[in-house]
């Protein structure tokens, strides 16, 4: 691997310089690895994907795993590059720490993903008993469509009593939802939780647009979830809504 991949991951991993946080004038940000974060947040040489790749698949240490699928996932989605993005996903079923996965599947949640990219993986570890796991699975499922994750998530809005598991498969749908999620969306709307309502609606806007204005404007009417109410009247409105 390049020298300066391995000089990267070893300042990313190194504490040497960090003190007790409640020490006067101490700044995290100043420390070697935060600035190697930073650092690798701009990585944009495709030629690094691979060997970085090779590294993790050598790799025991899950700590070093997880440096180096940040490094993978920075350099994927600076290039867009679809090798990073299909190993990265491939991965979630092969690590076996919960936080590594979660870190993955944060990762994932942030990159564009193609049709017909493999989401298999994502799609089992959105149904694990453990909720971090089952969160990030479902944020992980955004930007592409497929009729199984559409079907996971709003099998989750019927039948999920953990509001999270509410607020993030709606986050999901306003990216890839078609109109058929619209009518579970629309019952969350009376959900005694704020999160949850207000990101049902806005993911009704995201989803149904204009054909869902009288909808907005009911919402406006009555004063409830009026924030959101607003969003959609202004986005999609005409000249009768403005007094």
């Amino acid at each position: 691997m390049d020298e300066y991949l391995r000089d990267l991951l070893a300042r990313m991993d190194d504490s040497s310089d960090q003190i007790q946080i409640l020490e006067p004038g101490y700044d995290s940000s100043k420390t070697i690895s935060w600035q190697a974060f930073r650092e690798a947040e701009n990585l944009s040489n495709v030629k690094y994907i691979p060997q970085i790749i090779e590294y993790i698949a050598g790799e025991k240490n899950k700590d070093n795993r997880s440096h180096a699928y940040y490094i993978l996932g920075q350099l994927t989605k600076n290039t867009n590059d679809k090798t990073g993005v299909a190993f990265l996903i491939n991965q979630v079923d092969k690590e076996k720490d919960e936080h590594t996965v979660c870190t993955l599947l944060d990762i994932i949640a942030e990159l564009e993903k193609s049709v017909g990219t493999n989401i298999e993986p994502i799609l089992c570890a959105a149904q694990s008993d453990k909720s971090l796991l089952r969160h990030s699975a479902i944020l992980a499922l955004n930007g592409i469509y497929s009729k199984e994750s559409e079907k996971l998530l709003i099998e989750t809005l019927k039948t999920s009593r953990d509001s999270l598991d509410l607020v993030y498969a709606n986050v999901t749908l306003s990216s890839m939802g078609t109109r058929e999620c619209i009518p579970y969306l629309q019952e969350l709307l009376s959900h005694k939780k704020r999160d949850v309502a207000s990101s049902a609606f806005s993911a009704i806007i995201e989803v149904g647009g204009k054909d869902y204005i009288d909808l907005y404007r009911e919402y406006l009417a009555k004063g409830k979830l009026k924030s959101d109410a607003i969003s959609g009247v202004v986005a999609y409105g005409d000249e009768s809504d403005i007094p």
